[in-house]
């Protein structure tokens, strides 16, 4: 029955004959091929504790049949492993894999009696539930974030906040059931805020628990709301540790919310010395207290997180601040980087395109081209390099990755040059630096894999537009083998874009990039060169990209009469991780209202 199996592709093949409940087990154990046109069934199974025993006969000898030595090693309660490239191999050629784990069907307990996963009405109202603005109100994040038990109750049922947490982290995982809120489909399920802060305050006041300011705090209720905008302040109080730190704040309901809100933000200020407390509460134009001083933040406007997706503590160092605050004003050391000098969209459908061929006008206005060195590489100590590879290594991973390659293009990849042969080879180029700062965000917030062909999609890039246009050229010599790119991107827009390449290298990346929804930015060139992106609601020419001691991302100012008011954060390619500020920059004394 267990003679030696011949090669690696061979596999023990086991049938069952058909019986009723209770019957011995009959089987018949066989070599099979895997090259043969096999349907099989994979038994995926768990070990389980039971009564009695059965009779097995297999190939008409009873026995115990062992499992393991058919295809699977097995483990006592751990299910079945795959030890071996074979096993893999076996596993892709089976028609069905069934899960047999030996207890009794009751048909009252099916998936669809029991999760109803077709009945919306059932979905909608768990989805009303997660969704209900009682897990928005300031208070609720406090009380969940203090109390030592926490029971969720709802009509006649009554569940520990555990297990209503674990139920709503189950049903966000439900993809095919889409989680959504049936009254506002735009509206975020705020049960996790609650969450964040019952794990970040739970402890904190146990011996080696972390200080908790009040700067740190409300960021735990940016998405809150509360009948008194007063007590976004005032709730925040109770999760203060230790609570000497906010001593001087005691609930006055007597006092104007924006008198609140500017002696917070005095209190914050002189405590950390820094300008945290700006978070996500600096855009300008969703403000509704005008008599508010812009560096004072509303807490109760519409916050938006793209302003904290790249702060940073080392970025805040770069520049001691030495805040004073007089008065309406706030006094802080900076450095002004420089104007922004022109604005671009990139929110609509393939608007990057347009873009492209905007940006290399102003750019040949200002003696400036596409293919040279991004203004950042001039900054002494903070020279950004290319983010690609390296031509070289680029072509030869095509050539390996890709079997579809049109004949002339796969010529012209093969006679890419070394980057050392080329002009600007470590630099960071003006076409890298548009795309780097295009795709900022859904780089950062999602992680995704570099495609390959990194020169190969920026060439695409350019020349699609490029082609549309009468009588366009391109100047030779151009940095990075992009004579060659632009080369091959030519010949794989006329002659290849239904192959895989195209697809992988440009297509998909492309759409990606271009469906991602977030805030909507416009991308902005200052009068040196430097590339940025900011909220288009706020951002316009005349402008000052402002490096500000204590704050954690750069910042939009606009020049008032002898002071600056704060817009709103900003991007600014090639500086967002300085952790010091060159040595050529001047730093002044800002004042801002």
């Amino acid at each position: 029955m267990y003679a030696k199996i011949v090669n690696n592709r061979q596999i023990r093949l086991m049938t069952l004959d058909a019986g009723q409940a209770g019957d011995p087990v009959i089987c018949r154990l066989r070599h099979v091929r895997l090259s043969m046109s096999l349907k099989f069934e994979a038994l995926s199974y768990e070990w389980k504790q039971a009564e009695g025993s059965t009779s097995i006969t297999c190939n008409g000898t009873k026995k115990i049949a062992d499992i393991t030595a058919t295809t699977i090693a097995q483990r006592p309660k751990q299910g079945s492993i795959i030890k071996s490239q074979q096993d893999y191999t076996f596993l892709s050629h089976d028609r069905d894999s069934v899960l047999w784990q030996t207890i009794r069907r009751h048909p009252e307990l099916d998936d669809d009696a029991i999760f109803r996963f077709h009945d919306q009405t059932v979905w909608d109202a768990i989805d009303r539930l997660f969704y209900d603005s009682y897990f928005g109100r300031s208070w609720i994040i406090q009380e969940v974030a203090v109390a030592e038990m926490v029971h969720v109750v709802c009509g006649s049922f009554k569940l520990h906040w555990d297990i209503f947490r674990m139920a709503y982290e189950g049903r966000i995982r439900l993809l095919f059931q889409r989680f959504r809120n049936p009254g506002a489909d735009n509206i975020a399920p705020l049960i996790p805020f609650v969450r964040d802060a019952r794990v970040r305050y739970r402890n904190r006041n146990e011996p080696n628990s972390k200080c908790l300011d009040l700067g740190i705090v409300l960021n735990s209720f940016s998405y809150s709301n509360q009948t008194d905008p007063r007590d976004k302040v005032y709730a925040a109080l109770g999760l203060v540790h230790p609570r000497s730190l906010c001593a001087e704040i005691v609930p006055d309901y007597n006092k104007p919310t924006e008198d609140v809100f500017y002696e917070t933000s005095c209190h914050i200020i002189r405590l950390r010395k820094d300008l945290y407390l700006w978070s996500c509460m600096t855009l300008m134009s969703r403000r509704s207290m005008v008599s508010l001083p812009s560096w004072v933040p509303e807490w109760t406007m519409q916050p938006c997180e793209e302003a904290v997706e790249f702060a940073s503590a080392e970025f805040s160092q770069c520049l001691r601040g030495n805040p004073v605050i007089h008065e309406r004003s706030l006094f802080v050391d900076g450095h002004l980087v420089d104007t922004v000098d022109t604005t671009f969209s990139f929110s609509g459908d393939h608007e990057e395109f347009e873009l492209v061929k905007r940006l290399e006008q102003w750019l040949k206005e200002h003696d400036k081209s596409l293919f040279g060195e991004y203004a950042a590489g001039l900054i002494d100590d903070s020279a950004t390099t290319t983010l690609s590879r390296g031509s070289r290594a680029e072509a030869t991973q095509l050539l390996r990755e890709f079997d579809d390659i049109p004949p002339l293009v796969a010529k012209v990849i093969r006679n890419v040059k070394d980057d050392d042969q080329c002009p600007l080879s470590n630099s960071l180029l003006n076409i890298e630096a548009m795309w780097s700062t295009l795709t900022a965000i859904f780089k950062k917030r999602f992680k995704a894999p570099e495609s390959p062909g990194y020169r190969l999609f920026l060439a695409i890039l350019y020349m699609l537009p490029t082609l549309e246009k009468e009588g366009g050229s391109i100047r030779g010599g151009l940095p990075q083998s992009f004579n060659s790119w632009i080369m091959a991107a030519v010949l794989l827009i006329t002659q290849g874009r239904d192959t895989k390449l195209f697809n992988v290298v440009f297509s998909k990346q492309f759409q990606r990039n271009d469906s991602f929804q977030g805030i909507e930015d416009s991308f902005f060139v200052t009068k040196k060169g430097f590339f940025g992106r900011a909220p288009a609601e706020t951002v316009k020419r005349g402008q000052l990209v402002a490096i500000l001691g204590g704050a954690y991302v750069p910042y939009l100012l606009e020049r008032q009469n002898g002071h600056y008011r704060l817009m709103s954060h900003v991007y600014l390619e090639g500086i967002m991780t300085i952790n010091s500020l060159p040595r050529a920059w001047k730093v002044e004394r800002i004042e801002i209202r």
